[in-house]
């Protein structure tokens, strides 16, 4: 058991705490994915914990922006906006369990979603920290399909699958910012 300060403001510290944030977020969005897959909910119940954990290091994260600034400090307005808008879909991420868990029924047509947005948040993962033109290319295509997909299905879901649809939906709206930001 290796016991960490998390109270050092270094920018390696910041940017220690921001690659956990990302991990989480994709970790949640796998469980999600899982879960419905494999028809085992029980995965899900976690996914608080998930949160808890992801908004230690996202206050963590705002408080070394607070104290030092990012370390090109003419970024650190868009690091905030980075972190909340991280943190936007975390929120959605464990509302989205929520309801899994709850309806424990999930329609076919928006599986595809699911998909679409675990590969979104990965691509802005790699691109945020190797950025590629051809992969922000593809997060606006995947975007543009998934869109497509949504109103195509949109009216033909019971009322729980549009619940679910419109989570997804915010993810995406999210991990777009995310993408336009970078």
């Amino acid at each position: 058991c290796i016991i960490k300060e998390l109270s050092d403001t270094s920018y390696k510290e910041f940017d220690n705490a921001l690659r956990r944030m990302f991990v989480l977020l994709i970790t949640m969005a796998e469980d999600c994915k899982t879960s419905i897959s494999k028809k085992k909910f029980d995965v899900l119940k976690n996914m608080e914990n998930m949160d808890y954990n992801f908004n230690r290091f996202n206050d963590f994260a705002l408080r070394l922006l607070n104290k030092a600034g990012y370390e090109k400090f003419n970024k650190t307005p868009s690091m905030y906006t980075f972190i909340f808008l991280l943190e936007m879909i975390a929120d959605e991420y464990k509302k989205l369990a929520f309801h899994i868990n709850e309806y424990k029924t999930i329609g076919k047509e928006i599986i595809p979603i699911f998909d679409i947005q675990h590969h979104q948040l990965k691509r802005v993962y790699d691109m945020f920290y190797k950025f590629d033109k051809e992969k922000c290319r593809n997060v606006f295509e995947e975007d543009y399909v998934g869109d497509v997909i949504n109103k195509k299905v949109y009216l033909r879901l019971s009322n729980k699958d549009q619940e679910l649809l419109h989570h997804l939906k915010k993810i995406g709206i999210y991990s777009l910012s995310l993408a336009e930001l970078i």
